[in-house]
């Protein structure tokens, strides 16, 4: 799919978000990086000096807490892209506004020198 902007008649920006089905390499790619996700989470120790192993679920927390800095990111640089969108089209209309302005003036103008 594709989101289209239009800036008020004089430009058109194309954003394309890809919303395809995976592949059957794709998904068993995904699984294999789970699974050794998983195989991290569960096999990762502290060094020998330390007392205990690390208890898996404050291993997965870290996982979990990386993921939510990366996702955190990203929804950052979409809202960066978002608002320079808006920012064109405010620009846009502005500038289409004034020449509107300008025009309607000129007649205005042509029609009082008459």
């Amino acid at each position: 799919s594709a989101l289209l902007a239009g800036l008020s008649g004089q430009e058109t920006v194309q954003i394309d978000f890809y919303a395809e089905e995976p592949s059957e390499e794709q998904v068993i790619e995904a699984r294999q990086r789970a699974r050794a996700a998983t195989d991290l989470v569960m096999h990762r120790r502290t060094p020998k000096h330390n007392n205990p192993p690390v208890q898996p679920m404050l291993a997965f927390d870290q996982v979990l807490a990386d993921l939510e800095t990366k996702l955190l990111q990203q929804y950052k640089l979409l809202q960066g892209t978002l608002i320079q969108i808006v920012k064109r089209d405010w620009v846009a209309t502005l500038k289409f506004n004034l020449c509107t302005f300008i025009s309607v003036y000129d007649t205005i103008y042509k029609v009082n020198m008459k």
